[in-house]
């Protein structure tokens, strides 16, 4: 037990960060919302879209919150009859990490993702293969490129708190009760917000993103009458670590791509 306890001891709890080095100087950080690749339901062609623009060559990263297939098991099984092959879900999103993982710089699992509970975790597995940072739940980066420190990254599937006026309210409660991350990441609830948070001795500035799903269609929400408040899925951020962490400059985020793109060539 005490082995056990020791090894447990060194791994620490989801905020102990991970070190992650990429070249020195600006780069962009795509977020990924819930993707669930196995709903009918599910724009793959936006996803493929900007999964196929993460590059190490360009310097455009990304990191996702989870929750990367329906994955409905035992009680909800039935709910298959809706949806389409399952197994062609599997074989693409192995298809995708051997095309672009080795850009992915860190993922959590989702709440539908938790549900395998098999000898193997065939997503932790992926993840391990293409040396992505994965976690159940929950990880927090520190990506190192140069500037004047890490660029500090907390990804949680699902923030505590809730507030019928912010979507965004766990992850603004996280920040005032002292998380210090320049970039804060929450999903699940299938809806946009972007929010900032200023630490009120240093000025130090999180940006808080509540992303939506790429879930598109679904019918748990058609059939509960939730009204959409979703933008996008994604987030654009363009990042220059050299600037000062109380700079709003230093985290630049973009519904668009193109626009994204446009700007990080100008700097």
């Amino acid at each position: 037990m005490a082995k056990l306890f020791q090894k447990k001891q060194r791994t620490g709890t989801w905020d102990k960060p991970v070190l992650v080095n990429i070249p020195d100087g600006p780069f962009r950080l795509k977020l990924f919302g819930d993707p669930h690749l196995d709903a009918n339901g599910c724009d793959f062609e936006l996803f493929e879209k900007h999964w196929q623009e993460l590059s190490v060559e360009n310097r455009v990263f990304g990191v996702c919150i989870g929750d990367w297939f329906n994955n409905w098991l035992r009680v909800l099984s039935h709910l298959w009859k809706h949806e389409g092959d399952p197994d062609d879900a599997w074989v693409l999103f192995e298809y995708l990490m051997h095309q672009n993982g080795h850009a992915l710089l860190g993922a959590c699992s989702g709440n539908h993702d938790d549900w395998t509970h098999g000898p193997v975790d065939p997503i932790d597995m992926l993840m391990k293969q293409h040396g992505v940072v994965y976690r159940q739940g929950a990880v927090r980066l520190f990506v190192e490129a140069g500037g004047k420190g890490p660029i500090q990254i907390a990804l949680r599937h699902k923030w505590k708190g809730h507030s019928m006026y912010s979507p965004a309210h766990g992850l603004r409660r996280a920040a005032a009760e002292g998380w210090h991350d320049h970039i804060m990441v929450g999903g699940h609830t299938h809806v946009d917000e972007d929010r900032h948070y200023i630490q009120p001795r240093s000025g130090f500035m999180s940006h808080l993103f509540q992303l939506s799903a790429f879930k598109k269609f679904d019918d748990f929400a058609d059939v509960h009458g939730f009204k959409p408040h979703s933008i996008s899925p994604v987030r654009d951020l363009v990042i220059q670590p050299d600037k000062d962490d109380s700079d709003p400059d230093k985290v630049m985020a973009f519904y668009s791509s193109e626009e994204a793109a446009r700007y990080f060539n100008a700097l």
